[in-house]
């Protein structure tokens, strides 16, 4: 790493106009410093307005889906760190602390130095830090000591990382921030390894909402067919049916949803890998008590997506309409 007495002399050299030498400082660090001084942020003082903890309340309610996922992460990073001197944090996408959490003596420090919730660490207010230059640049990043634009901050070292949605955006940083003398080279990656772990969680948890919605919805939208209807996933599992397959299968709702479709039917020789070689676009197609329904075709003419998920749609057949399987 740079020593301090480079970096500091890089930063004089950016005061003074003076071209930086390449090996002086990181170039993450001169593109943030760059950025910093020709928006023109003071080193000397940031701008240290704290949110009172109310708004901070409404910045975390408006990011329930995030913050029901992160914080305990978070709970279970700290639990690790705990006793190592480091101050947990999360920021919003615009540089709020959302989450803070560190042993007595370094959360006492970061009072003093307004390292609280409600606090920003845009770059815009306090120039290059582990949240608000990791929130610009997108990347992960270890500002050590004197690389902090602000100069009240060349005692700290701070290791960021993003947590981006399912969309791709940005919706908060994971920062574990303390005395430059107890980072290590682990500091980073265990940040990294966390803020990956939220972003893979907030997808998964996307995607689960998406197809209780899409179910919900086709469950609405055949429940108005007349004919007894179930909706199968790749297991061939029930997991929709409408009012009338139940009358037809003789079964409650509760028997019917989750079972095994061809133990229900009791399909005889059809197999699980006959319906499953079944062409979904292919209609018509017989399985003694029930007919395959091309799910795209169904969808598009009901107006809804199909689910995300490999399903097939079954219209059961009346017992007086069986015939043996065309397969």
């Amino acid at each position: 790493m740079t020593s301090q007495r480079l970096i500091q002399e890089a930063k004089n050299f950016l005061r003074s106009g003076t071209p930086i030498p390449e090996e002086a400082v990181r170039p993450e660090i001169l593109r943030s410093w760059k950025r910093c001084w020709g928006s023109h942020v003071p080193m000397e003082h940031g701008n240290k307005e704290i949110l009172p903890l109310d708004a901070v309340e409404e910045r975390i309610a408006r990011r329930n889906s995030l913050c029901q996922v992160a914080f305990p992460y978070l709970d279970g990073l700290y639990d690790f760190i705990r006793g190592s001197e480091f101050l947990l944090l999360f920021s919003d996408e615009e540089g709020y602390i959302l989450y803070a959490r560190g042993d007595e003596d370094i959360s006492r420090t970061a009072r003093e130095n307004g390292l609280v919730k409600g606090a920003c660490r845009s770059e815009s207010r306090l120039g290059t830090n582990g949240i608000g230059t990791v929130l610009v640049d997108r990347i992960p990043l270890q500002v050590f000591g004197a690389e902090h634009y602000y100069e009240v901050h060349a005692n700290w070292a701070c290791s960021g990382a993003s947590v981006f949605l399912p969309d791709g955006d940005i919706g908060g940083v994971v920062c574990l921030s303390g005395m430059a003398e107890h980072v290590n080279d682990h500091t980073l990656g265990m940040v990294v390894a966390a803020a990956d772990a939220i972003s893979r969680q907030l997808k998964l948890k996307d995607a689960y909402d998406q197809l209780s919605k899409s179910y919900r919805n086709l469950s609405a939208i055949i429940e108005t067919v007349p004919t007894a209807m179930c909706l199968l996933d790749e297991s061939l599992h029930v997991v929709a049916f409408n009012t009338q397959a139940t009358r037809q299968l003789a079964l409650a709702p509760a028997e019917l949803s989750g079972a095994d479709f061809l133990e229900v039917l009791g399909c005889g020789a059809v197999t699980a890998e006959d319906i499953r070689a079944l062409t979904l676009g292919t209609p018509g197609l017989l399985i003694e008590d029930a007919a395959v329904i091309p799910m795209a075709d169904y969808c598009a003419a009901a107006g809804e997506a199909p689910p995300p998920v490999n399903t097939i749609l079954i219209a059961v057949r009346p017992k007086s309409e069986r015939r043996l399987p065309i397969l």
